[in-house]
């Protein structure tokens, strides 16, 4: 057997990390060589978890932009949940101070943050869709 070829996968965190590239459905297109594979830029890697989760096990998700729409699109993907049902973020602060998530926020979020994350419903009703939630995140 041959050992695997080697690529850049981009910019996670502060180093660069190697992918191996095997091949996937033993096509032709799958040869590096022949077919380059275009990887997605990663600009950031949080670390999440429910807050019902007792094992205090935590799972990454990577933005492609520093912005709060993606993080609320990968965190409902993570939770398999339609991000159109999501009204907001919002950052729990000692359990009483409540800060909406923007843009500004998700800049300045250090690289690896862990984060504790619950989905609520909300009493909040837009276009007569009262099955609206917003995430909450703690850290």
């Amino acid at each position: 057997m041959t050992e695997p070829k080697k690529l850049d996968y981009g910019y996670i965190g502060l180093r660069f990390r190697d992918v191996s590239v095997l091949a996937l459905r033993s096509d032709k297109e799958d040869n590096p060589d022949q077919y380059p594979v275009d990887l997605l830029k990663l600009t950031a890697c949080f670390f999440i978890r429910p807050s019902n989760e007792a094992n205090n096990v935590f799972c990454a998700i990577y933005l492609s932009e520093r912005t709060a729409e993606d993080m609320k699109r990968e965190i409902c993907e993570k939770y398999h949940i339609e991000p159109s049902k999501i009204v907001r973020l919002l950052r729990i602060i000692n359990d009483d101070l409540k800060v909406i998530i923007d843009e500004d926020i998700v800049r300045e979020l250090p690289e690896g943050q862990t984060m504790i994350v619950d989905i609520c419903e909300t009493t909040s009703v837009v276009d007569g869709d009262s099955c609206l939630k917003e995430i909450r995140l703690k850290y």
